[in-house]
């Protein structure tokens, strides 16, 4: 896969196991995520630096036509980190260098908010139930522990204590009792960075982290919460591990996606199937489809 990304996009059947092309994006991307708006529409956005993804930071797919529409570069603007939907259908999103914005999607308006407290990059941004938005870890000269919590409703920062492991490009889960499961990423300078193996979880009514064990000694790069309220994690070796917020145990499955797999999506879908899809293997862009049942 070279720099400049693609355009082609798919809706996968969960009913049959097939995908079918739909309508494509205006402009090539990588790295994209989606967030679900309220009216059930889709909000792309990208943190890369490739020129047209940075020209149109957003596209919005409007699934009952099959169409998208970008939103064109706001000059004030700089590449998106993380983004998510609130309640009113405007996009929260996070800059890279901790800028906050928010985007309507009606009019492609970008409406200036705040900044956080320790401008950085590679954090996770996290909604919790009540509303706000945990901020946790990133990357200045090297990996910090730096945590925030930022309220949309007045736009107010607040810095909290510290994660208990420095880290960046790590992740972020929302878990059902409203705690936050954190994992992965790397500690000290970016170009010489190593895994963190640890994982920890936050409680937002103390507003502190607690250690949380470790899933194995592989770094986890990617998860989801399950229906059930585990978590599933696929690990750098590409296996495949549970954990338990109830005991706060990690359980290995024994199954595996595979060594040398990257950039790839996980996807829970309703019947409880984790869908695996894309990415590289081995180096090679894959249009690989897995389906795993936990």
């Amino acid at each position: 896969m070279d720099g400049s990304g693609h355009r082609n996009a798919e809706i996968f059947d969960p009913d049959t196991g097939t995908s079918t092309t739909t309508g494509s994006m205006s402009n090539p991307r990588m790295g994209d995520s989606g967030t679900l708006l309220p009216d059930g529409r889709v909000a792309f956005t990208s943190p890369l630096q490739h020129t047209r993804a940075r020209t149109y930071p957003v596209e919005i797919f409007e699934p009952r036509t099959g169409t998208f529409t970008p939103i064109s570069f706001n000059p004030a603007f700089e590449k998106i980190s993380k983004s998510m939907a609130l309640s009113d259908g405007k996009i929260l999103t996070f800059g890279r260098s901790g800028t906050i914005w928010t985007i309507d999607p009606e009019t492609g308006e970008f409406e200036f908010k705040n900044r956080l407290a320790v401008p950085h990059g590679a954090y996770t941004a996290t909604m919790l139930q009540n509303g706000r938005v945990l901020i946790a870890g990133g990357v200045t000269e090297r990996a910090v522990r730096d945590s925030e919590i930022y309220d949309p409703s007045s736009n107010v920062v607040t810095k909290i204590g510290g994660l208990t492991h420095e880290r960046f490009g790590h992740l972020a889960l929302l878990l059902p009792d409203g705690s936050v499961f954190i994992a992965g990423g790397g500690k000290g300078h970016p170009a010489s960075s190593e895994p963190v193996i640890y994982a920890e979880r936050f409680d937002p009514v103390t507003k502190t982290f607690s250690e949380a064990g470790s899933p194995g000694s592989n770094q986890a790069w990617s998860g989801r919460v399950l229906q059930s309220g585990k978590v599933i994690l696929i690990l750098r070796s590409g296996d495949v591990v549970l954990y338990d917020p109830a005991s706060g145990a990690f359980r290995p499955t024994g199954d595996s996606i595979g060594r040398d797999y990257s950039l790839y999506t996980v996807t829970v879908l309703r019947d409880g199937r984790v869908l695996v899809i894309g990415g590289t293997r081995n180096g090679e862009t894959t249009d690989q489809i897995l389906a795993y049942r936990p």
